[in-house]
């Protein structure tokens, strides 16, 4: 066992580890779905397939959702989605097209979208596109073409330990602006105003 002593700590795990280890509130999401890609050697070259239950609609019947902050839900991830892709697999190679094919690389980490968020001092929605003297940044999201979204830094901080900030997808926002913040511009933005905090 070991301890790090520090002045401040930034959060930009994905997964919201420290804030929820330091005692923040936090929100866990256990609607991850099933998910895999693999790499095939089919018809002279490499070909990447991904599989999978699609974003963005309900999750079929008799598959659960999945939360990745907890071990047992993340090892069921893990072999649901491995299941899929061997089926995939023996779908494809059971194409007269794709004799001999052999699979080649498969994912090494376990596909996970959604894990835990920080739940502090402001949820960032969708609605909160008003520039505020709190503003850190603004971001937008390519599906949803015009709407933008200004960041307050209250979605960085929660509302009991000080000096503890979070940055990337596990900031302060309700589901609505998550499939928004998750981004990589949404990252950068609230790492650099982490950073300077």
């Amino acid at each position: 066992r070991s301890a790090i002593r520090c002045g401040a700590m930034i959060d930009a795990t994905g997964d919201a580890d420290a804030v929820w280890m330091a005692g923040e509130e936090t929100v866990s999401l256990r609607d991850n779905r099933r998910a895999g890609w693999f790499f095939m050697n089919e018809q002279g070259g490499m070909r990447l397939h991904i599989v999978g239950d699609r974003f963005f609609e309900p999750i079929p019947p008799g598959h659960p959702g999945f939360a990745g902050d907890d071990a047992q839900s993340v090892c069921a991830f893990l072999r649901d989605s491995r299941r899929l892709i061997a089926d995939e697999v023996e779908r494809l190679t059971g194409l007269p097209e794709n004799h001999g094919a052999i699979p080649v690389l498969l994912p090494a980490l376990p596909q996970m979208r959604k894990t835990r968020r920080l739940r502090g001092l402001h949820e960032l929605t969708v609605r909160d596109g008003q520039y505020e003297a709190d503003t850190i940044g603004m971001t937008g999201y390519y599906r949803r073409p015009g709407l933008v979204l200004c960041i307050p830094y209250g979605t960085l901080i929660g509302k009991t330990v000080e000096n503890l900030f979070a940055a990337g997808r596990c900031i302060s926002c309700e589901e609505d602006a998550w499939n928004i913040t998750r981004g990589i511009p949404s990252c950068c933005i609230t790492g650099q105003a982490a950073g300077v905090a």
